[in-house]
């Protein structure tokens, strides 16, 4: 009996082995499901989180390229080139394959601190589900958020910080001399006098700091100026009279060829606040005039002795930055009379301390940079005059350091740093 009873119960658990390996398989499978959604939900995170950095490091971008920098812009109200940036460039950035629908009220922006905008872009996404939303509706899908914040790095009058370098420099040094507004006392002593007045400063040492910030006539953005070519004068050397500039070598040569390629292309190198340039002789007006000439006419008029560019810029009281600027017949890039923020009219110079030196013999020490706009270049005999508007200054801050692991620079035709500060 005891052997038959072994037997029967033995026969109970027949078929036990097949319920266990199907609730097994049940649940490798919902765990191999849910695996599968959580992971995208992860990709989904991440591709918001790279949406949103494209679009906050494109809004920041678009406030220096418009010109919209030095102090120019307050309150916490974007501008709509900057929104419409943003958006443009976080959407392109799918999220589970589709658009994240970015729009104008994921935008904000903090002008608090003047010369360092905040872009902050933030939304929710959704991120496809694949098994779990077959366990009821609310599990249909799961949205993803983002946020990022970047900044348009402005070292002006920083007392420590990273050594700042620029890229795509032209080879023109401009001296740290403001014609537009000048003092009784108190202005750079290296500049020379104006109606008995000094001039101000662009930078005000030690830290450099943004002397007038803002827009024209109180402030440096909007400013029109005609630089006159740094050749010898009466007092033996570069910056004998007002608004003279003076021609640079980044290579060390002192070459016309090398300073004309030099203005019609970007160089290469990375230019570190306080560094010592060479400069050259400031009479070569010849590859001066063909330099800028080729730059702003697209080389297409390069040695008319009037060469006026062919975009062309709208500054005045109504028109405060971004300002408007307008592609021409010459350029190939946009169609005539397109509203355009890249042109090879807007470049990037270097700042000096305004010193007299002599060209070719003497080094110039690097205080800052200037964004402008250059509008034409007149080229008759020995004289070269550049009319250009200036759209901002970046002063050095501490200046001293190299270009390398821990400096901070300007990507592209931005020659200030634009970075993520927050995530």
């Amino acid at each position: 009996m005891k052997v038959h009873g072994v037997a029967c119960n033995r026969n109970g658990e027949r078929g036990i082995s097949l319920v266990l390996v199907a609730f097994g398989m049940t649940m490798f499978i919902a765990a191999a499901a849910f695996a599968i959604d959580l992971a995208s939900l992860y990709v989904g995170k991440s591709e918001a989180q790279r949406a949103a950095d494209a679009a906050a490091l494109a809004g920041a971008r678009q406030i220096v390229a418009s010109g919209a920098i030095s102090g120019t812009l307050t309150g916490n109200t974007c501008p709509a080139a900057l929104q419409t940036a943003a958006i443009a460039a976080g959407n392109q950035n799918l999220v589970g394959g589709q658009s994240p629908g970015i729009t104008a009220s994921s935008v904000a922006c903090d002008f608090s601190r003047a010369g360092d905008p905040l872009v902050t872009v933030s939304f929710a996404a959704t991120a496809p589900l694949f098994f779990i939303k077959y366990f009821g509706s609310t599990y249909n899908s799961n949205n993803v958020s983002a946020t990022a914040t970047a900044e348009a790095y402005d070292p002006s009058g920083a007392t420590s910080g990273p050594a700042v370098c620029a890229g795509c420099l032209k080879p023109l040094l401009l001296p740290n001399c403001d014609p537009d507004h000048l003092v009784a006392a108190g202005g750079n002593v290296n500049c020379p006098t104006i109606g008995g007045k000094q001039q101000s400063y662009f930078l005000t040492p030690p830290n450099y700091s943004i002397t007038n910030p803002g827009v024209s006539p109180t402030g440096v953005v909007g400013e029109t100026w005609q630089l006159h070519v740094g050749g010898p004068n009466s007092t033996g050397g570069t910056g004998g009279v007002p608004s003279q500039y003076g021609e640079v070598s980044f290579d060390g040569s002192k070459g016309g060829s090398t300073f004309q390629n030099d203005m019609q292309q970007c160089t290469t190198s990375l230019i570190a606040c306080g560094t010592h340039l060479q400069t050259i002789d400031g009479s070569k007006t010849g590859p001066n005039g063909h330099g800028v000439g080729c730059l702003i006419s697209y080389g297409s008029d390069c040695t008319s002795q009037s060469v006026t560019s062919t975009d062309t810029i709208a500054v005045n009281t109504a028109n405060t930055p971004p300002y408007t600027i307008t592609a021409h017949t010459g350029n190939p890039f946009f169609p005539n009379n397109a509203t355009i923020t890249q042109s090879a009219s807007l470049v990037t110079v270097i700042v000096y301390d305004g010193s007299q030196f002599h060209p070719g013999q003497n080094t110039a020490t690097v205080v800052g940079y200037m964004r402008m706009f250059i509008k034409d270049i007149n080229h008759t005999g020995p004289n070269d005059d550049i009319d250009a508007v200036v759209l901002g200054v970046w002063g050095c801050g501490v200046a001293g350091g190299t270009c390398g692991a821990g400096s901070e620079s300007g990507g592209g035709a931005s020659f200030v740093p634009i970075r993520l500060v927050h995530q």
